[in-house]
This record gives C-alpha cells, sequence and structure tokens, in this order.
C-alpha cells in the first residue's frame, strides 16, 4: 500500500538531490531569459513573466531549506572564484545595459553604486 509518509521516509535524500538540480535549472533558465530579455527589450518578457520563475525559485529555496533541516544535513558552502568573477561581469553588463540610454558617465557610477550597496548587503547577510 502506498503511503506518503512512508513515500518521504524513503526517498527523502532523492528528492532533495532533484530539487537541488531543479533549482539549478530554474536559476540557468531564468538567467538566460533576463540575458535575452537584455538583448531584445519587452520581446521576451511579453511571453514569459520573470515573477513566475522567481516564485517558483523561492518556493524550490524552501523545499530544500526545509528538507534540509528535515535531515539534519550540515552543507558545507564553498565558493568558486571563476563562477563569481563570471556572473559579476555578467552582471555589470546588464546593468549597463539597462542604463544604455544615460550618459555614459552617470551610466558607469550609477553601476558601480549598484554594485557598492550589493557588495554591502552582501556583508551584512554574511557577517557572523
Amino acid at each position: 500500500m502506498w503511503d506518503k509518509t512512508n513515500f518521504l521516509n524513503k526517498y527523502e535524500v532523492i528528492i532533495f538531490k532533484l530539487l537541488n538540480d531543479l533549482l539549478f535549472l530554474l536559476m540557468a533558465f531564468f538567467l538566460l531569459l533576463i540575458i535575452a530579455d537584455g538583448i531584445l527589450p519587452g520581446i521576451i518578457s511579453n511571453y514569459y513573466d520573470p515573477a513566475i520563475i522567481i516564485i517558483l525559485i523561492l518556493s524550490d529555496v524552501l523545499l530544500i531549506s526545509f528538507l534540509e533541516r528535515k535531515l539534519n544535513l550540515k552543507l558545507i558552502q564553498k565558493s568558486n572564484k571563476k563562477t563569481v568573477c563570471s556572473i559579476l561581469f555578467i552582471f555589470i553588463l546588464l546593468m549597463a545595459n539597462a542604463f544604455f540610454h544615460l550618459n555614459i558617465w552617470l551610466n558607469l557610477f550609477l553601476t558601480l553604486a549598484s554594485l557598492l550597496a550589493g557588495y554591502f548587503i552582501y556583508r551584512v547577510f554574511l557577517d557572523e
């Protein structure tokens, strides 16, 4: 007989791994959607709302954190500097593209100010 609690107890780790893979796929799709909308503004976002993908990502993160607490996992987080640098470079390009209609110096100032604000927010959340 199929039982929901038996199913969850049996396959919790597999569900946890699949949710992590789904999170990676959703983040990759969201990044590609943002890049495509930056290249062709308005064409992509008229058909696919980025808010739906953000809601899916947040619900996936909540499910992952719930399963992590339920399984008592102690995950070690490591950062890859090459990945961080490439994501930062893409982020800078997207911000510069968002401010494309402005003066070059104002564009540069707003991009650097946004990056500085992002850095300080990062420091506040990860400062222990």
